[in-house]
């Protein structure tokens, strides 16, 4: 008998609270997040709207429009050129393509050099020195850098969008993790330290 009580009542409670939600501010939503990146001003319109949402809705949303820091860090690791960043929305994707460019640049120059060296020492039989060895060195050491910052871009990028997105539509996050712990009789250990934030 409690149990059909509780049932009842549980229906009840998602029935209420699907009375006040707005479906127009749930479209607003989607809309804003579909065609802009979370600027400031797109986040306050997100919560001044969010008040209006059922909590299934700000999951809806969130779980539609949260950014992937996997995909973006694979796509980056693999292609290059901000492939990764452009995919999660990142500003930034446009600097990376450029430094990829220019250090593709010194590298294809390097080997024009090198070639155009050793044809001119052959034909004219001369000790020509060539710069190409300098051009290779500054486009892979540009390549290398830019890649390993292409590949941690991702991850601040999507913590900074996610925190940002959740905040404006009111969502509460759970953070847990470790922390180290001594004892008054000087033993060292960890301890499980959980905060929740609305």
């Amino acid at each position: 008998m409690t149990r059909k009580v509780f049932i009842i009542l549980a229906v009840l409670l998602v029935s209420c609270s699907m009375l006040y939600a707005d479906p127009d501010s749930y479209k607003e939503v989607s809309r804003i997040m579909a065609f802009g990146r979370l600027s400031d001003a797109n986040a306050e319109k997100i919560k001044a709207l969010s008040g209006q949402l059922t909590d299934s809705e700000k999951n809806s949303v969130w779980t539609r429009y949260q950014v992937s820091a996997t995909e973006g860090f694979l796509w980056n690791l693999v292609l290059g050129f901000g492939s990764g960043s452009k995919s999660q929305g990142d500003p930034l994707h446009i600097v990376f393509a450029g430094c990829d460019v220019v250090s593709t640049s010194l590298l294809i120059a390097a080997f024009i050099s090198e070639s155009a060296t050793n044809a001119h020492n052959e034909l004219y039989h001369d000790d020509r020195e060539s710069h190409g060895g300098e051009l290779a060195v500054a486009g892979l050491a540009g390549l290398v850098a830019v890649r390993i910052w292409q590949c941690i871009r991702p991850y601040t990028y999507a913590r900074s969008f996610n925190s940002k997105l959740s905040d404006a539509l009111g969502m509460g996050s759970v953070t847990v993790g470790f922390l180290p712990l001594v004892t008054r009789s000087g033993e060292g250990g960890f301890t499980l330290s959980a905060k929740v934030s609305f």
